[in-house]
């Protein structure tokens, strides 16, 4: 039938990164499918940028806002320069002068080590993470 799906729509999926109780601006926010079985490009995965209040609203690959219930494994990562000032979205820290540094925990920068799990429900997600390092 046309205009069917088999999937559920897509649904809002925000919150906060705080680290050691600060708001973490430029931090990159990604939510992976939990099943090793899920197919990312078929399921779809979450990503986002925190703003200078550390908010963040998941987007899917494709730039819509949203992403599809089920669980995921959270990923974060806030790339500083050596002396802590974040690096913006479009910077590469591969080519950041005197090298960079990632702020968050190492277990949050890999979905198979991260300790974040969640499940996003047909109504979404309102979800703050307060990090201590």
């Amino acid at each position: 039938m046309a205009g069917c799906s088999s999937k559920p729509p897509m649904v809002p999926v925000s919150g906060t990164i705080t680290l050691n109780g600060k708001a973490v601006e430029h931090c990159q926010v990604c939510f992976f499918p939990e099943s090793e079985d899920a197919n990312p490009l078929e399921h779809g995965y979450g990503i986002a940028w925190t703003d200078a209040q550390g908010r963040y609203e998941l987007q899917n690959t494709l730039g819509e806002k949203g992403i599809f219930p089920g669980k995921y494994k959270v990923v974060l990562v806030h790339f500083t320069n050596r002396q802590g000032k974040a690096l913006p979205r479009t910077a590469k820290p591969s080519e950041t002068p005197g090298g960079f540094v990632n702020q968050m925990p190492v277990s949050y920068m890999d979905p198979r080590t991260s300790p974040e799990t969640v499940e996003v429900t047909r109504s979404g997600l309102e979800k703050d993470f307060a990090i201590v390092k």
